[in-house]
């Protein structure tokens, strides 16, 4: 009968075939292994499988020398952690470990959760720590100080962090070169909600509008309420919220809109449902933080950070880990079927 999963152990195999539990580390480290005979290999191979044996890989690249890297959500609330956005950076941060041989731990720490990271974390098993999230967390300093620390996207104030980046102006120019190019003068911008962290941002791209001779770039806030959109809850408020009588007025007296919010897909498919002809008579440009939302609306243009440029920039950094440092990422123009064409 099989053991409980969770407590198959490489002397539980040994046992079971009667042999030294070395050998058959050897042969579930490598199935075609010298060190053993045709025949234990294949007896070593079925009685693990028989028992449920299941590989401990952050165990087994720790003894070739590869650590892991742990990855902390500080996030307010637990929908946070489903977050699109995160569960994208998260694949391609596994996959790319996965061929390494190394191992992803991933902690999401809530309000209530914050207090246990100390305890559950052991920074000697992790070449890096990645905080992603908003939620301020200073159990996550005390780790900071053990491990490399790099922060996604939020800039907290830190002694022992280095953070991670969308070069801001940078976005701001490709997102408003783009729409100068096609004749769009008279822009709208719109955030889905107030947040204090959208100040800066909003500032940025006022300043660098006024680079391009008759642009007119008027900011719009759907909601005045402070927070982020985390939940299908929230999302599915702010939609109700956004009728089509509100979707025309919106669109009334501008050339585009460039939407600079997570979830605008949600706008675009308001603004088809109340008619207008996109991009006939109004141009649509997302500008987000990754391409993220394209699994919804393939055919929106959007600028965005490539999440393969995100996970290169993680892995790369903490080969090379420097306390302090400010990493920033350029954005790239995926073309789409929601802008005019350029003009001449």
């Amino acid at each position: 009968m099989p053991l409980p999963k969770s407590a198959v152990t490489v002397k539980d195999i040994a046992r079971h075939v009667g042999i030294h539990y070395t050998t058959v580390a050897h042969v579930l480290r490598d199935p075609q292994s010298p060190k053993a005979s045709a025949s234990t290999r294949a007896a070593v191979l079925k009685a693990a499988k028989r028992l449920g044996y299941r590989g401990n890989i952050l165990a087994s690249s720790l003894r070739r020398g590869l650590s892991g890297l742990a990855v902390v959500l500080c996030v307010p609330e637990r929908e946070f952690l489903y977050y699109p956005y995160y569960q994208e950076v998260l694949a391609g941060l596994q996959e790319a470990l996965t061929r390494e041989g190394r191992a992803l731990a991933v902690f999401g720490a809530t309000p209530e959760t914050q207090g246990r990271l100390g305890r559950l974390i052991d920074a000697s098993l992790y070449s890096g720590l990645l905080a992603v999230g908003p939620e301020p967390c200073p159990e996550l300093e005390k780790v900071a100080e053990r491990v490399p620390t790099l922060q996604l996207n939020y800039r907290t104030p830190s002694k022992h962090r280095s953070w991670l980046l969308r070069d801001e102006e940078q976005a701001a120019r490709l997102s408003l070169g783009q729409l100068a190019s096609r004749g769009c003068r008279r822009l709208r911008a719109l955030f889905l909600y107030r947040h204090p962290a959208q100040a800066a941002r909003q500032e940025i791209y006022q300043r660098v509008a006024k680079e391009f001779p008759g642009m007119s770039l008027e900011f719009v806030f759907l909601s005045e309420t402070p927070r982020i959109l985390y939940s299908q809850a929230m999302v599915r408020e702010l939609e109700a919220s956004f009728r089509p009588e509100r979707a025309k007025a919106l669109a009334r007296g501008c050339e585009a809109i460039l939407c600079l919010s997570t979830y605008g897909e949600l706008v675009y498919r308001q603004l088809l449902a109340a008619g207008i002809d996109i991009p006939g008579k109004l141009g649509f440009l997302m500008d987000g933080l990754t391409y993220v939302e394209r699994i919804y609306y393939p055919e929106v243009s959007r600028v965005g950070v490539a999440t393969e440029t995100i996970i290169a920039a993680i892995l790369g950094h903490f080969k090379k880990p420097a306390e302090g440092k400010a990493l920033t990422l350029p954005s790239h123009f995926l073309e789409g079927k929601t802008l005019p064409g350029p003009r001449p």
